[in-house]
């Protein structure tokens, strides 16, 4: 039942997010491709759930639902972003069993959460003010610098992209 509840599907993430973009921002043709991205989401998540394994049924790993409150109001405050050590503080586990454990439990790493909150963030400040996002690029773009993974030889050539940002 956790894995229905707790779907990691990367093409079912990227048709809800397309789906609610759409609901946002209609265009031509908005119900037919709403029709459509409904029926491609009903077939990926009965392939989904289809494939999950028998041995998932069970709940191993992630996080404990204390320590998953913890950190993802700590990520959720309107503070600085937090660094892995501190959120691997406040779970109470190391570093490296911190990011295995937050994947396991949410199916995204936690820079990745940490990106969707500054989302968030961003698009209900910009709702709340009048302020424009010019004045911000400068901003935006030493913060995206500095939370960007260094490149390595086992990733040479591939850079993570953010699909839930539009």
């Amino acid at each position: 039942m956790h894995n229905c509840l707790n779907i990691t599907s990367q093409p079912i993430r990227n048709l809800l997010l397309r789906l609610a973009q759409e609901l946002e921002f209609p265009g031509l043709a908005t119900m037919d491709l709403v029709e459509t991205m409904g029926q491609s989401l009903q077939i990926e998540l009965a392939r989904y759930i289809l494939n999950i394994p028998s041995h998932l049924d069970c709940s191993r790993g992630g996080l404990t639902r204390g320590a998953y409150r913890r950190v993802f109001e700590r990520i959720e405050a309107d503070a600085s972003p937090p660094s892995l050590a501190e959120l691997a503080v406040l779970a109470g586990l190391s570093e490296r069993h911190m990011t295995r454990a937050f994947r396991e439990s949410t199916g995204i790493s936690v820079s990745e959460m940490i990106d969707e909150a500054r989302y968030k963030r961003a698009v209900n400040l910009l709702k709340r003010t009048s302020l424009k996002i010019a004045p911000w690029q400068s901003n935006l773009a030493s913060v995206q610098l500095r939370h960007s993974p260094a490149p390595s030889d086992a990733g040479a050539g591939s850079r993570h992209s953010n699909s839930a940002l539009p």
